[in-house]
């Protein structure tokens, strides 16, 4: 009569030492591999936001005290307003730009800016109306 419990036994034994067999083979592999890949690059620490200051009441809107000074220029107390809008933009919708004093310039505050400054001028055309 035949033992079932001893040749389960051996078949779990070969199935654990197959099992070894594979795993060593797998870690031989990831050494290989990862001695023929170049060494991974460490992206810079420098932050781009380094040197601009938060503005607005969530301070999502980032500036430098240059780029500050020239919008006040072009907007003076208007400025508040359109930092307001994109702050509330970013903060509210998720948005994300690279250069948060182009959009103030240039972009829909700015077309907001000039509607609560009373400035009817279109936005990129220059036309009043």
């Amino acid at each position: 009569m035949i033992d079932t419990q001893l040749i389960i036994s051996h078949i779990d034994r070969s199935i654990s030492e197959a099992n070894m067999l594979v795993l060593e083979r797998i870690e031989a592999l990831e050494a290989l591999v990862n001695e023929r890949l170049p060494p991974k690059k460490k992206k810079p620490t420098t932050s781009p936001l380094k040197g601009k200051s938060k503005h607005g009441e969530f301070g999502n809107v980032r500036l430098t005290d240059s780029e500050y000074k020239e919008l006040h220029k072009q907007w003076g107390a208007t400025l508040a307003h359109g930092i307001k809008v994109l702050d509330e933009g970013i903060q509210g919708h998720g948005y994300k730009y690279k250069d948060h004093s182009f959009m103030l310039k240039y972009k829909w505050p700015a077309e907001r800016m000039r509607e609560h400054s009373g400035d009817t001028a279109t936005l990129g055309r220059g036309e009043i109306g």
